[in-house]
């Protein structure tokens, strides 16, 4: 039996192959289209992130020079004072518990500062630094939630995310940084 045509010369059963071969092209693009641009989101994402996390450590390092500076401690600059510093601007707790622990630790780093009564400068300077970069932080959470929701959003988002473009678990590396 022969299949019918139709007047152009066309069998039906072509027709219908041709039109199936158009609409998976035409998904196909689609899909493309739509993977390419989570690709776009991604990299702004990325690099935001990045961006905001250089802000925030060049912040802490000038927060920890400017501390230095502020009280003409440059020749005590050390390790011991650097560590104490950043432990007390990442210092998670009320605020004014640690402050007595804070000076105890700075006097017994450089113990020639027991003499001089800069205590209610140094403790000035060093707490609004410490909330200063806690505001740097709580941006950059709230940058990482949003991302994390973005890249966790919908079933078929979060799979072309993951498997097809390959974005990472961002958050846990900008945390543990």
């Amino acid at each position: 039996m022969k299949a019918a045509k139709n007047p152009q010369g066309f069998t039906i059963v072509g027709g219908v192959v041709l039109a199936l071969l158009v609409a998976a092209a035409g998904a196909g693009l689609a899909l493309y289209g739509y993977a390419n641009a989570l690709r776009s989101q991604d990299v702004s994402w990325s690099t935001q992130l990045n961006a905001q996390y250089l802000s925030n450590q060049n912040y802490l390092s000038a927060y920890v020079s400017g501390f230095y500076e502020q009280l003409g401690l440059v020749k005590y600059k050390s390790e011991k004072m650097n560590e104490i510093l950043l432990n007390y601007a990442k210092a998670r707790g009320e605020k004014g518990a640690v402050s007595q622990a804070f000076l105890a630790a700075v006097v017994e780093a450089v113990p020639d500062l027991k003499g001089l009564n800069i205590a209610d400068k140094m403790l000035a300077y060093v707490q609004s630094g410490r909330e200063g970069y806690r505001a740097t932080q709580d941006k950059l959470l709230d940058m990482l939630r949003s991302y994390d929701k973005w890249r966790e959003d919908g079933y078929v988002q979060s799979w072309i995310i993951a498997n097809v473009i390959g974005a990472s678990e961002t958050s846990v590396g900008y945390i543990n940084k």
